[in-house]
């Protein structure tokens, strides 16, 4: 529940007295400012292929690794053993998502995670608009956050578990 010093009943009871049209357009928009209720947005919501929900909570204090992949894409291929490797080392200090670039159907991309033996989550669609990230341009293509929210590295490429662990470490 959100509390706010102006409540609903107030504004509309002033918006009900008031004729002028720009007025009541000024009413409205401080109604939505002052409540937020211009500005709320939904949860950010994920799930991996199995449809697991991932919730963000849990993401909180811990570093964000967000990596694009193809399964046409070569490097991409070669990436992958690194990256569960990384998982495996670090899973329990970080979060490590992978993000199909073709958005595949749940079912062609659970045969692609097969066939990759991808070890690590993947979601179901990709969340870069609602993390706002960057557009995708090459791939593969990583994104490391740290555990304040702030994105402090975009690599093109593909990386190693070694230098996504030194990464790490260097920006702490």
């Amino acid at each position: 529940m959100r509390y706010c010093l102006f409540s609903q009943s107030f504004f509309s009871g002033i918006f009900a007295k008031c004729k002028n049209p720009g007025i009541r357009l000024v009413i409205l928009l401080l109604f939505f400012l002052l409540t937020g209720s211009a500005l709320a947005q939904p949860p950010l919501e994920l799930k991996d292929i199995q449809g697991r929900k991932i919730n963000p909570v849990g993401w909180q204090g811990k570093w964000l690794i967000i990596n694009y992949w193809a399964s046409w894409c070569d490097s991409c291929a070669k990436e992958i053993p690194q990256l569960n490797l990384f998982y495996q080392r670090n899973k329990k200090q970080l979060i490590l998502l992978g993000v199909n670039y073709d958005n595949l159907s749940i079912q062609n991309l659970a045969n692609v995670i097969n066939a990759m033996h991808i070890s690590f989550p993947v979601l179901q669609s990709d969340p870069g608009s609602a993390l706002g990230l960057p557009k995708i341009e090459v791939l593969p293509t990583t994104f490391i956050i740290n555990p304040q929210g702030k994105i402090i590295k975009e690599l093109l490429g593909p990386q190693t578990a070694n230098s996504l662990e030194r990464i790490i470490h260097d920006s702490r």
